[in-house]
């Protein structure tokens, strides 16, 4: 069971003076409920990645679990170790012993990012991200590979810079189509940037439709036209879509 490993704390905590003859032991009441609360959050255990994408979500899912039932500062280690598994929990019998006095939670991330994020792992993941490129992805998972390779870039960028670098990856008949338009936030670029995909892979179905029979084929402009696309009031053309003018 996830919580029969809480028996083994006391070789991590300074020994309590014995429980003498008709004392009742003390109970930490407040760790007893964290306890409890943590079993309703669904935390999975810990067991060692190669993978620096999956001990970040893990321990981004730690720190979320912690802030959700209110746990406090003192007690955010132990409930970590509580998680540990495998490979993780070998890892970190190791380390603890190296340390001199009493670990706090803030120590035990420390180690994890030394141990689970190496510069080199770190490195190579903002190298990708500052040379990644839509190429044949759709808008939303290039959209999933940004988000994912902006963890490991650091925090030093604003809206505007993550606007930029998104628009600059994005392949060039869709940057065409939605740089000259202002965005309040990434968001906003990728579901405006969603829409013209989706109009560019209609107007592309309809471009490769045989012609009518009886008929010549006519000026794409007259077609779309033709297929019904409204008149638009900013730029007078027939198309479909926003207009990016």
């Amino acid at each position: 069971p996830l919580f029969s490993r809480f028996q083994g704390f006391s070789r991590f905590h300074h020994q309590r003076p014995p429980v003498l003859p008709g004392q009742v032991p003390e109970v930490d009441e407040t760790l007893m409920r964290v306890m409890r609360q943590m079993k309703s959050v669904n935390l999975e255990t810990f067991g060692g990645t190669v993978h620096p994408e999956a001990a970040y979500n893990w321990k981004h899912r730690l720190a979320s679990c912690l802030q959700t039932i209110n746990c406090p500062l003192r007690l955010c280690l132990n409930i970590s170790e509580l998680y540990l598994r495998g490979d993780a929990l070998v890892w970190w019998d190791g380390v603890r012993p190296m340390r001199d006095g009493d670990m706090t939670y803030e120590e035990f991330l420390i180690a994890f990012d030394k141990k689970y994020f190496p510069r080199e792992a770190l490195h190579q993941k903002r190298n990708a991200f500052e040379h990644l490129r839509q190429g044949t992805r759709s808008v939303r998972e290039y959209e999933r590979e940004f988000c994912q390779l902006r963890l490991f870039a650091g925090n030093h960028f604003d809206g505007e810079d993550l606007i930029r670098r998104f628009l600059d990856g994005m392949r060039v008949d869709l940057r065409g189509r939605c740089s000259m338009v202002t965005y309040t936030s990434l968001e906003d670029l990728v579901e405006k940037a969603a829409v013209q995909e989706a109009c560019i892979a209609e107007e592309q179905k309809y471009s490769k439709a045989p012609p009518r029979t009886g008929r010549t084929s006519e000026p794409q402009k007259r077609t779309w036209e033709q297929l019904g696309a409204p008149s638009c009031d900013k730029c007078h053309r027939h198309h479909f879509g926003e207009c990016v003018q």
